[in-house]
């Protein structure tokens, strides 16, 4: 996959296809959240009772635009971020979950 890219159009990516989203994703993100800058996991079985995601230090696929707001699996709309970050932005800009970041980090 050339730079996450492959995956632009408005169709859901495969399983393998998203498992080498992930991949690229987290070799970019240089093993970490983009959010929280944590380390997450890239071998994180990620479900468990079938579609049912477990808290944990495991790597999400976040959309910047979401998915069902027009957004794309495109490389430069997606981003590596832990399951506590994916699941506390929903749907939050880019720029509240910044500043909801920058008040949980000076204690507010």
């Amino acid at each position: 996959m050339s730079n996450g890219d492959k995956l632009r159009d408005k169709v859901k990516p495969s399983p393998q296809q998203k498992q080498k989203l992930r991949a690229y994703l987290f070799h970019r993100e240089g093993g970490r959240c983009h959010w929280c800058r944590r380390p997450v996991r890239l071998d994180w079985p990620g479900r468990t009772n079938g579609n049912v995601r477990t808290p944990d230090d495991g790597v999400t696929i976040d959309h910047i635009v979401p998915f069902s707001d027009g957004g794309t699996y495109s490389g430069n709309n997606t981003v590596c971020a832990c399951y506590l970050c994916n699941n506390a932005r929903l749907a939050l800009t880019v720029g509240e979950f910044e500043a909801l970041l920058k008040e949980f980090r000076n204690g507010k």
